[in-house]
């Protein structure tokens, strides 16, 4: 037991031994082929950086260039706001002549802050129904304004508008016209 203590003292120390003898052959050989400028004179402020000069260029070698002018950036279309959030408004329902569903043309409008005049415009079915499906890229609790406007074969018109806030990701919004 005595011996074997020995062993693993002779065996660690043999190890520590073996690893600062690397770590100085590494300390060493990175000194010699270390940086080109001594550690005690800058490279900023050698004199050799002092007397040393730009190159003028010739003129017979001089390029003439033109300088284009850029058109300013189109920053609307970047999404530079990253509390920015896609909503998907959802406008469904029915158009009425009197009593009966009937077909219509729909024009749709919505306003939202960042959004002005979205316009979509659609035929519904042959029984009044329709579904359209506007994506608005905006911030959360942000008010947007619609209207939308039916107009049957006869040529009357109904109109419903409303306020919704964008809270959630869909926004299903039910309408239903009368076209008297």
């Amino acid at each position: 037991m005595h011996s074997l203590s020995h062993r693993r003292l002779a065996a660690i120390s043999l190890a520590f031994a073996m690893l600062f003898s690397l770590s100085r052959i590494l300390t060493v050989a990175l000194h010699m082929s270390g940086p080109f400028w001594p550690a005690k004179i800058s490279p900023i402020a050698h004199p050799h950086f002092f007397k040393t000069r730009v190159p003028k260029v010739s003129k017979q070698y001089a390029m003439p260039t033109k300088v284009a002018k850029s058109e300013p950036a189109d920053f609307i279309s970047l999404h530079l706001n990253s509390n920015l959030i896609e909503f998907n408004m959802i406008f469904a329902g029915q158009v009425h002549c009197g009593t009966q569903p009937c077909p219509a043309d729909l024009d749709l409008t919505v306003n939202t802050t960042r959004n002005q005049d979205l316009h979509r415009v659609i035929h519904t079915m042959d029984d009044g129904n329709f579904i359209l499906q506007l994506p608005v890229t905006e911030g959360m609790h942000e008010p947007a304004d619609w209207r939308i406007s039916a107009t049957n074969p006869a040529g009357r018109i109904a109109e419903a508008h409303g306020r919704n806030l964008l809270e959630d990701s869909v926004i299903s919004i039910d309408v239903s016209l009368n076209v008297h």
